[in-house]
């Protein structure tokens, strides 16, 4: 990072507000049968593949 960049979150950090929103989700949602995620192009649909694999972790299901 140069003189004027700072960061703000490193990967554990944002890996970990990754993981406490999709529990957030199937809270929600109470279950992940009737569930999609929808990212919105150009970094959304990362954002949205990172949740569905922490959904996948949690609850062994595939969300669209």
């Amino acid at each position: 990072m140069g003189k004027s960049q700072q960061q703000i979150l490193d990967a554990l950090e944002i890996d970990r507000i990754l993981k406490r929103i999709a529990c957030e989700i199937l809270e929600v949602h109470k279950e992940s049968r009737n569930l999609a995620l929808i990212g919105i192009h150009t970094r959304g649909v990362y954002l949205a593949r990172r949740l569905r694999q922490h959904i996948r972790t949690f609850e062994g299901a595939e969300v669209p």
